[in-house]
């Protein structure tokens, strides 16, 4: 439809409309509500006419009654047949009074037109009946397009892990000291459980291995060189046979009583009844030390030399070093 307004009633109308907002009237006669979606008093018939017929979704500049009625409406360039769809809602315009004319209605403003869908969030934002579900399909991984509508794209959804081309090194093994991601499973180097257990993850200096050639406490002395290795069967120690001497048990940590084997290793630690002077059951290397003419484990390494094994106290014809 075509209507005519003078640019004087135009910023007639919109100098009301400011005003006014989207408030109705507050007082004067009932206004009832025509077939075409019209106000007025029940005195004066609603306007006819080629630009201004009854039902129109939009009758901005068609005569109307009562300055300040308000109706809902849906703008004339808006596309129609979508009025009351999905997201799609009226606008409003109000009847606004002019210097040299019956009141007019003013434009329709305020109508949320359709815009593009945005799949799967419950709102049909185009106002075509459905939320574009039937648009997603399964994912593909290198098109850089959410196929699947589940916000992740391509190597970012869960649903491409085990795609080739987001994997591009299965089979690999951890370098655990270039800084790159060998494996691809998201951890570098030492943060990879993969290194853990490699000697460039291990912290530096803890302890001496006393058969690799390095020296591992950086004392400067290597393997058996090393005082905390001198005590140890790789360095030459060892038990004289038949001799007995107390020990720490390795499952329950009490006292027990281990005997020297016929090649000079120490045998099973077995439990016996703590010796008189040691009242708590769970063997403690001070309080063995502190018995006259004992031999005694150095489990919690009492001398601080690093090794658990070594025999301590009166050990006199029990242990050879030699």
């Amino acid at each position: 439809m075509r209507r005519t307004l003078t640019c004087c009633t135009m910023l007639f109308a919109l100098l009301v409309i400011a005003g006014l907002g989207a408030c109705g009237p507050t007082g004067g006669p009932a206004w009832i509500v025509t077939d075409a979606g019209q106000r007025h008093d029940g005195s004066v018939t609603p306007p006819t006419g080629d630009d201004c017929q009854p039902g129109d979704p939009d009758v901005t500049g068609c005569p109307c009654v009562g300055p300040g009625a308000v109706q809902a409406c849906w703008p004339e360039l808006a596309p129609q047949g979508l009025r009351g769809i999905g997201g799609c809602r009226d606008g409003s315009q109000i009847c606004v009074a002019t210097d040299d004319a019956a009141p007019l209605w003013g434009p329709c403003t305020g109508a949320d037109l359709p815009s593009d869908d945005v799949s799967t969030d419950g709102e049909d934002q185009d106002c075509d009946g459905d939320d574009n579900d039937d648009m997603c399909t399964a994912e593909s991984c290198t098109d850089s397009a959410d196929n699947d509508c589940d916000g992740q794209v391509d190597c970012g959804d869960i649903d491409c892990d085990a795609a080739a081309e987001c994997n591009t090194c299965p089979g690999t093994s951890e370098n655990c000291t270039d800084g790159i991601d060998n494996d691809c499973d998201g951890q570098i180097d030492c943060f990879d459980t993969n290194c853990w257990f490699n000697p460039s993850c291990l912290p530096d200096c803890l302890f001496e291995l006393c058969t690799n050639g390095t020296d591992d406490d950086c004392d400067g002395l290597a393997d058996c060189l090393d005082p905390q290795c001198a005590s140890t069967p790789e360095c030459g120690c060892h038990c004289i046979p038949g001799t007995t001497r107390w020990c720490d048990t390795t499952t329950a940590c009490t006292w027990g009583l281990q005997d020297c084997l016929p090649d000079g290793a120490w045998g099973t630690c077995v439990e016996v009844v703590p010796p008189a002077p040691c009242t708590s059951g769970l063997y403690s290397t001070d309080c063995c030390l502190g018995y006259p003419d004992a031999c005694c484990q150095d489990y919690h390494d009492s001398d601080s030399d690093g090794d658990t094994w070594e025999s301590v106290g009166e050990c006199t014809g029990i242990t050879d070093c030699s």
